[in-house]
Protein backbone atom coordinates (compact mmCIF):
# COMPACT_ATOMS: atom_id res chain seq x y z
CA UNK A 1 0.00 0.00 0.00
CA UNK A 2 2.48 2.37 0.85
CA UNK A 3 4.62 1.72 -2.31
CA UNK A 4 1.56 2.51 -4.46
CA UNK A 5 1.07 5.74 -2.83
CA UNK A 6 4.90 6.56 -2.91
CA UNK A 7 4.87 5.64 -6.83
CA UNK A 8 1.34 7.73 -7.19
CA UNK A 9 3.04 10.54 -5.75
CA UNK A 10 6.13 10.20 -7.83
CA UNK A 11 4.19 10.35 -10.77
CA UNK A 12 2.12 13.83 -9.59
CA UNK A 13 6.06 15.68 -9.08
CA UNK A 14 6.93 14.76 -12.98
CA UNK A 15 6.07 17.47 -15.65
CA UNK A 16 2.68 16.73 -17.51
CA UNK A 17 1.53 17.73 -20.92
CA UNK A 18 -1.32 19.46 -21.18
CA UNK A 19 -3.18 21.04 -24.13
CA UNK A 20 -4.20 22.78 -26.25
CA UNK A 21 -2.25 25.75 -27.75
CA UNK A 22 -1.11 27.41 -30.88
CA UNK A 23 2.42 26.48 -30.08
CA UNK A 24 4.50 23.50 -28.29
CA UNK A 25 4.73 19.96 -28.19
CA UNK A 26 2.81 18.89 -31.82
CA UNK A 27 -0.11 16.65 -30.77
CA UNK A 28 -0.39 14.42 -33.80
CA UNK A 29 -4.47 13.02 -32.84
CA UNK A 30 -5.33 16.35 -32.34
CA UNK A 31 -4.32 17.61 -35.48
CA UNK A 32 -6.01 14.83 -37.01
CA UNK A 33 -8.80 15.43 -35.51
CA UNK A 34 -8.11 19.32 -36.74
CA UNK A 35 -7.71 18.28 -40.32
CA UNK A 36 -11.36 16.00 -39.94
CA UNK A 37 -12.64 18.74 -38.56
CA UNK A 38 -11.36 21.10 -41.43
CA UNK A 39 -12.68 18.91 -44.05
CA UNK A 40 -16.29 19.11 -42.49
CA UNK A 41 -16.76 22.31 -41.99
CA UNK A 42 -13.98 24.17 -43.94
CA UNK A 43 -12.35 25.48 -40.94
CA UNK A 44 -9.59 23.71 -38.50
CA UNK A 45 -8.41 24.06 -35.12
CA UNK A 46 -5.00 25.53 -34.68
CA UNK A 47 -4.19 24.71 -31.35
CA UNK A 48 -3.05 21.62 -31.66
CA UNK A 49 -0.01 21.72 -29.07
CA UNK A 50 0.67 20.77 -25.95
CA UNK A 51 2.49 22.42 -22.85
CA UNK A 52 4.29 21.21 -20.23
CA UNK A 53 2.72 22.07 -16.85
CA UNK A 54 4.99 22.03 -13.85
CA UNK A 55 2.99 20.00 -11.55
CA UNK A 56 1.23 21.48 -8.48
CA UNK A 57 3.15 20.39 -5.00
CA UNK A 58 0.56 18.52 -3.11
CA UNK A 59 1.62 18.64 0.63
CA UNK A 60 -0.90 15.99 3.10
CA UNK A 61 -1.06 16.70 6.65
CA UNK A 62 -3.60 14.71 8.55
CA UNK A 63 -4.59 14.16 12.50
CA UNK A 64 -5.84 10.61 13.56
CA UNK A 65 -8.75 11.58 16.56
CA UNK A 66 -9.24 8.26 18.15
CA UNK A 67 -12.01 7.51 20.87
CA UNK A 68 -10.61 6.38 24.14
CA UNK A 69 -14.21 6.11 25.70
CA UNK A 70 -15.49 3.45 27.95
CA UNK A 71 -17.58 1.85 24.94
CA UNK A 72 -14.72 1.17 22.99
CA UNK A 73 -13.32 -1.36 25.53
CA UNK A 74 -12.07 -4.78 24.14
CA UNK A 75 -12.16 -5.92 20.34
CA UNK A 76 -12.58 -1.92 19.80
CA UNK A 77 -9.73 -0.78 21.49
CA UNK A 78 -7.23 -3.29 19.82
CA UNK A 79 -8.60 -2.65 16.24
CA UNK A 80 -8.34 0.96 17.07
CA UNK A 81 -4.29 0.35 18.33
CA UNK A 82 -3.56 -1.48 14.93
CA UNK A 83 -4.98 1.15 13.33
CA UNK A 84 -2.89 3.58 14.98
CA UNK A 85 0.18 1.44 13.97
CA UNK A 86 -0.65 1.19 10.27
CA UNK A 87 -1.44 4.70 9.87
CA UNK A 88 1.80 6.04 11.94
CA UNK A 89 3.77 3.29 9.42
CA UNK A 90 2.35 4.10 6.25
CA UNK A 91 3.10 8.04 6.89
CA UNK A 92 6.37 7.57 8.45
CA UNK A 93 7.37 5.60 5.44
CA UNK A 94 6.00 8.58 3.40
CA UNK A 95 7.92 11.20 5.05
CA UNK A 96 4.42 13.26 5.50
CA UNK A 97 3.45 14.91 8.63
CA UNK A 98 0.47 13.69 10.88
CA UNK A 99 -0.65 14.26 15.04
CA UNK A 100 -2.32 11.66 16.80
CA UNK A 101 -5.47 13.00 19.03
CA UNK A 102 -7.21 10.38 21.71
CA UNK A 103 -10.20 11.80 23.66
CA UNK A 104 -12.48 10.37 26.05
CA UNK A 105 -13.77 13.40 28.39
CA UNK A 106 -11.15 15.15 27.29
CA UNK A 107 -8.60 15.49 24.13
CA UNK A 108 -5.03 14.27 24.66
CA UNK A 109 -2.38 15.09 22.30
CA UNK A 110 -0.47 12.00 21.86
CA UNK A 111 1.62 13.01 18.82
CA UNK A 112 2.14 16.67 17.61
CA UNK A 113 1.63 17.49 14.13
CA UNK A 114 5.55 16.99 13.10
CA UNK A 115 6.90 14.20 10.44
CA UNK A 116 8.29 11.46 13.58
CA UNK A 117 11.17 9.35 13.83
CA UNK A 118 11.17 5.67 14.68
CA UNK A 119 12.11 6.64 18.52
CA UNK A 120 8.64 8.15 19.33
CA UNK A 121 6.05 6.18 17.05
CA UNK A 122 5.32 4.05 19.73
CA UNK A 123 4.69 6.68 22.64
CA UNK A 124 0.64 6.58 21.55
CA UNK A 125 -0.14 3.26 21.49
CA UNK A 126 0.47 3.01 25.44
CA UNK A 127 -2.31 5.68 25.95
CA UNK A 128 -4.97 3.76 24.06
CA UNK A 129 -6.75 2.35 26.92
CA UNK A 130 -10.59 3.02 27.05
CA UNK A 131 -12.71 4.29 29.84
CA UNK A 132 -14.65 7.42 30.54
CA UNK A 133 -16.93 9.51 28.77
CA UNK A 134 -16.54 11.42 25.29
CA UNK A 135 -15.56 14.65 24.18
CA UNK A 136 -15.77 14.45 20.06
CA UNK A 137 -15.68 18.18 19.71
CA UNK A 138 -12.91 18.74 21.99
CA UNK A 139 -10.50 16.32 20.29
CA UNK A 140 -11.83 17.98 16.75
CA UNK A 141 -11.23 21.62 18.22
CA UNK A 142 -7.09 20.44 19.07
CA UNK A 143 -7.04 18.86 15.46
CA UNK A 144 -8.52 21.93 13.87
CA UNK A 145 -5.78 24.22 16.02
CA UNK A 146 -3.26 22.05 14.98
CA UNK A 147 -3.80 21.97 11.26
CA UNK A 148 -5.05 25.42 10.82
CA UNK A 149 -1.71 27.19 10.99
CA UNK A 150 -0.53 24.69 8.45
CA UNK A 151 0.52 25.71 4.62
CA UNK A 152 -0.29 22.20 3.45
CA UNK A 153 -3.07 22.31 0.45
CA UNK A 154 -4.42 18.86 1.98
CA UNK A 155 -5.09 18.65 5.56
CA UNK A 156 -7.60 15.88 7.42
CA UNK A 157 -9.05 14.97 10.30
CA UNK A 158 -9.54 11.22 11.22
CA UNK A 159 -12.29 10.63 13.45
CA UNK A 160 -12.35 7.08 14.75
CA UNK A 161 -15.26 6.12 16.89
CA UNK A 162 -17.79 3.39 17.72
CA UNK A 163 -20.77 5.79 18.26
CA UNK A 164 -23.07 8.38 19.07
CA UNK A 165 -21.06 11.61 19.70
CA UNK A 166 -21.59 14.11 21.77
CA UNK A 167 -24.57 16.72 20.47
CA UNK A 168 -22.94 19.51 19.19
CA UNK A 169 -20.01 17.47 17.53
CA UNK A 170 -22.36 17.37 13.75
CA UNK A 171 -22.43 21.17 14.11
CA UNK A 172 -18.95 21.59 14.60
CA UNK A 173 -17.96 19.51 12.41
CA UNK A 174 -20.13 21.05 9.41
CA UNK A 175 -18.91 24.69 10.78
CA UNK A 176 -14.72 23.36 10.99
CA UNK A 177 -15.34 22.51 7.33
CA UNK A 178 -17.47 25.81 6.80
CA UNK A 179 -14.67 27.78 8.01
CA UNK A 180 -11.20 26.25 7.09
CA UNK A 181 -9.57 23.94 4.25
CA UNK A 182 -9.75 21.32 6.48
CA UNK A 183 -11.86 17.61 5.73
CA UNK A 184 -13.32 15.77 8.18
CA UNK A 185 -13.50 12.20 7.81
CA UNK A 186 -15.96 10.01 10.36
CA UNK A 187 -14.57 5.97 10.62
CA UNK A 188 -17.05 4.49 12.55
CA UNK A 189 -16.44 0.68 14.18
CA UNK A 190 -18.49 -2.09 15.41
CA UNK A 191 -22.22 -2.17 16.19
CA UNK A 192 -22.63 1.23 17.19
CA UNK A 193 -21.06 2.78 14.38
CA UNK A 194 -24.39 3.69 12.54
CA UNK A 195 -24.49 7.48 13.61
CA UNK A 196 -21.45 8.25 11.75
CA UNK A 197 -23.13 8.61 9.09
CA UNK A 198 -25.58 11.16 10.45
CA UNK A 199 -22.90 13.74 12.03
CA UNK A 200 -19.56 13.16 9.36
CA UNK A 201 -20.71 14.41 5.59
CA UNK A 202 -17.43 12.11 4.63
CA UNK A 203 -17.29 8.78 6.63
CA UNK A 204 -16.14 5.18 6.16
CA UNK A 205 -18.04 2.56 8.18
CA UNK A 206 -16.37 -0.59 9.13
CA UNK A 207 -18.84 -2.61 11.15
CA UNK A 208 -16.26 -5.58 10.89
CA UNK A 209 -13.26 -4.07 12.83
CA UNK A 210 -10.86 -7.16 11.98
CA UNK A 211 -11.01 -5.13 8.11
CA UNK A 212 -10.37 -1.66 10.22
CA UNK A 213 -6.59 -1.32 9.70
CA UNK A 214 -6.71 -2.45 5.96
CA UNK A 215 -9.16 -0.12 5.46
CA UNK A 216 -7.08 2.65 7.08
CA UNK A 217 -4.78 1.51 4.74
CA UNK A 218 -7.22 2.23 1.64
CA UNK A 219 -8.75 5.59 2.96
CA UNK A 220 -4.95 6.73 3.43
CA UNK A 221 -3.88 5.91 0.04
CA UNK A 222 -7.29 7.90 -1.08
CA UNK A 223 -6.71 10.96 0.54
CA UNK A 224 -3.11 11.64 -0.28
CA UNK A 225 -3.13 10.61 -3.52
CA UNK A 226 -6.64 12.80 -4.53
CA UNK A 227 -8.70 9.89 -5.42
CA UNK A 228 -11.61 10.72 -2.19
CA UNK A 229 -11.94 11.25 1.22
Amino acid sequence: MVAEIGNALERDDLPQLRGHFRSGVYDLRRAIQSEFQRQATGRGDPKVFMRRDEPVERRTEIVFCVDISGSMRGDNIAAAREAVVVFQEALHELGLPYGVVAYNGRPLVLAELAVHQDDNREAPLGHLQANGDNNDTGALKVARDMLEGSDANNKVVFFLTDGAAVADTKSYVEQTEAETDIAVIGIGIGAGCGEVPNIYRSHLVVPNIAELARKIGELLGDVIVGNGG
